[in-house]
């Protein structure tokens, strides 16, 4: 894929623990080379989407993942007042490309 000039953005999910883990423990404490932040509300809940962009080439490095250099994570708080509970979720995606040029509320990472 990347050699025919495509680009790839992929999300990685738990039937993948190990390079989930990886992502992980190489975000955990680092600065990131770029982040995002959007809000939400209505239906009585407020939403803030935060994306972080990490530098991961070296994550890779001697792996079958080897051409990926960038590590994508998006948290997503979320609070109902209706029900009254707070919702926490975490998603880790990896490319292969330096930078991307997101639309909307997450341009400029």
């Amino acid at each position: 894929m990347i050699t025919s000039g495509n680009h790839l953005l992929t999300q990685v999910k738990d039937n993948q623990p190990k390079l989930r883990r990886r992502l992980q423990l190489g975000s955990t404490g680092r600065k990131p080379s770029g982040s995002a932040t959007s809000k939400a509300s209505g239906r009585n809940r407020w939403e803030t989407r935060e994306l972080t962009v990490f530098p991961a080439k070296a994550w890779f490095r001697g792996t079958h993942w080897d051409g990926l250099i960038k590590s994508i994570r998006c948290e997503h708080p979320t609070y109902r007042r209706h029900k009254i509970r707070f919702i926490f979720s975490r998603v880790f995606g990896v490319t292969e490309r330096a930078s991307w040029n997101f639309q909307g509320p997450m341009a400029g990472i």
